[in-house]
C-alpha cells in the first residue's frame, strides 16, 4: 500500500519521536541513534519546508491565474467592441470590414472564472 505524502511524513515523524524516546535501547542493540536522529530530523525539516514553499506557490499560481483570466477577459471585451467600431467606420461591406471579420472569427472567448463555493 502506497502512503500519501502526509501519511509518509506523519510516519517519519512518529519514527523520529520513537527513536528519541528509545535512544538507549537502540544504542544498546547496536544502533547509532544519535546519527540516525541527526540525519532524519533535518531531512524531515527540509521536507516540511519544501512542502510549505510548494503550497505557497500553488496559492500564488491560483491568484496569478485569476489575474490573467481577468486581464484576458478585459482585453477581449475591448478588442471585441473595437472590431465593431472599426468595421463600422469602414462600412459593413468594405474589403477592410471583411478582413477584420476574418481576424475576429479566429478570436475565441476567454475562460470565464467559475465561482467557487
Amino acid at each position: 500500500m502506497t502512503l500519501s505524502f502526509a501519511e509518509r511524513l506523519e510516519s517519519e515523524e512518529a519514527l523520529l519521536d520513537w527513536m528519541k524516546k528509545h535512544r538507549a535501547d537502540i544504542d544498546q542493540r547496536g544502533g547509532d541513534c544519535k546519527l540516525m536522529i541527526a540525519t532524519l530530523e533535518p531531512a524531515i525539516e527540509v521536507t516540511r519546508s519544501a512542502n510549505t514553499t510548494q503550497e505557497k506557490m500553488k496559492a500564488a499560481m491560483k491568484d496569478q491565474t485569476k489575474g490573467l483570466n481577468a486581464a484576458d477577459r478585459h482585453s477581449y471585451v475591448l478588442a471585441s467592441g473595437y472590431f465593431d467600431v472599426v468595421t463600422g467606420l469602414y462600412g459593413k461591406d468594405s474589403s477592410e470590414a471583411v478582413q477584420l471579420r476574418r481576424v475576429r472569427s479566429k478570436m475565441s472567448k476567454p475562460t470565464v472564472e467559475k465561482p467557487t463555493a
